[in-house]
């Protein structure tokens, strides 16, 4: 399936108008917030592995451990990207794929939290995102920086879908835990 991009192509004219820097800005911000939409969206992928590999065939259980553990504030997208890799491993997921997801939910985490506590600024008619991680980190938010962001997103989601979905078949059919 081809995901359409978030981008579009931003040429510098080098005089930025209020207007258009305005603009400009909230369109990135606009795509900000899908990207932590995104992530939201995976991190729910990741608590219905944890779930369903601790509570497969118990539905009241499964909501009750998604409600009470699971998605609450306590677990972070971190640990349960952690939680999510070692279930992966305990159930002989492929270690080259096991990584290849760790990158990839790392990538989400980290884009996340770029958009959610950083911040954008236009200078010269060119949006930058800047956020702190151990330092402060300064990107150019281009056509490049989109198409690097994206890749990991739909690795993870369409990865962690695809497992989830293994996971449910295999349990209706009586073949799972």
């Amino acid at each position: 399936m081809k995901y359409p991009r978030l981008y579009t192509s931003h040429q510098s004219s080098g005089n930025v108008e209020p207007k258009e820097q305005h603009d400009l800005l909230k369109e990135v911000e606009k795509r900000g917030m899908l990207v932590i939409q995104s992530a939201i969206s995976i991190e729910r992928e990741m608590e219905q592995l944890v779930c369903q590999f601790y509570h497969p065939n118990d539905p009241y259980r499964f909501v009750l451990f998604k409600d009470l553990v699971i998605g609450t504030k306590y677990l972070s997208f971190d640990a349960k990207r952690h939680i999510s890799m070692e279930i992966l491993r305990i159930a002989g997921n492929e270690k080259r794929e096991i990584k290849k997801l760790d990158d990839a939910l790392r990538k989400v985490g980290h884009y996340r939290n770029a958009f959610a506590h950083g911040k954008v600024d236009i200078k010269k008619d060119e949006p930058f995102l800047k956020w702190f991680k151990t330092k402060q980190e300064v990107h150019l938010i281009d056509d490049n920086f989109w198409e690097t962001l994206e890749d990991p997103f739909i690795l993870a989601f369409e990865e962690l879908d695809r497992i989830n979905q293994e996971n449910i078949d295999s349990n209706q059919s009586g073949d799972g835990q």
